[in-house]
């Protein structure tokens, strides 16, 4: 089991990372959460307090490889949907990630050891990347030659 400092936040409630859903020790690879092939794991330790937040696999090159082939595995149906296709995915990613910016962000801060809002701020940065990109995928014209 981890071992989990509780996070105290201004105008947050209190909870621990266990109690947040987006929570995984375990890598999404090809559609499912996997250990690594050797079982190896290492901790996710929390820089600004030192406190071990929990443990993730160590993937070595083989878990890599079955990785990348995955991803190139899911490329080729991405290759074959529709502009509008991509917009509404890409655009229903965005709006699942702003409803959840506050539990993204209380990830982002415990991992890093920033302050709260400045990682609100970095999930709000990084989230406009994906809107943007749902916005544009509308526009793309494909040449399959």
């Amino acid at each position: 089991m981890f071992v989990l400092q509780t996070i105290r936040m201004t105008l947050h409630p209190v909870r621990t990372l266990t109690q947040l859903n987006l929570i995984q020790d375990k890598a999404f690879v090809d559609g499912v959460w996997k250990s690594a092939a050797s079982g190896k794991t290492f901790n996710v330790i929390n820089p600004s307090s030192g406190t071990i937040l929990g443990a993730v696999p160590d993937m070595d090159e083989s878990d890599t490889k079955a990785a990348i082939e995955a991803a190139h595995k899911a490329f080729l149906t991405w290759s074959k949907t529709t502009g509008k296709e991509r917009s509404s995915i890409l655009r229903n990613w965005f709006n699942l990630l702003v409803k959840n910016e506050n539990e993204i962000a209380r990830i982002v801060s415990s991992e890093s050891g920033k302050a709260f809002k400045e990682a609100i701020g970095e999930v709000a940065y990084g989230n406009s990347f994906i809107e943007w990109f749902s916005e544009e995928a509308r526009r793309i014209h494909m040449n399959y030659d």
